[in-house]
């Protein structure tokens, strides 16, 4: 059976802080040996945007890319907080889907 994801597939290796990487923990087990993306978007466990890659919080900066590359930092429309997503489920979201 296939899971739907709006962001992140099995296989995806993330940058090289780990944004991006494939993870369907919400513990986070597949994001814990990343350089500083630690939890998996599995976390916010929301069934009507289905995510599974590994982030880590950021700040909006004006330019600087604190999410490495591939990546930008952007507010979750849901929470209103920031983190990392990577860059491909940013500027082409699958239709239905909204980070």
């Amino acid at each position: 059976m296939t899971v739907r994801s709006c962001c992140g597939k099995p296989g995806d290796p993330g940058n090289s802080l780990g944004v991006g990487k494939y993870c369907s923990s919400t513990a986070g087990a597949e994001c814990r040996s990343n350089t500083s993306a630690t939890v998996c978007s599995q976390l916010l466990g929301d069934p009507t945007r289905p995510t599974y890659f590994c982030t880590q919080p950021c700040v909006p900066d004006g330019g600087t890319n604190s999410c490495g590359d591939n990546a930008k930092c952007t507010q979750d429309s849901a929470t209103q907080q920031w983190g990392c997503v990577p860059s491909v489920c940013v500027d082409s979201p699958l239709p239905g889907c909204n980070l």
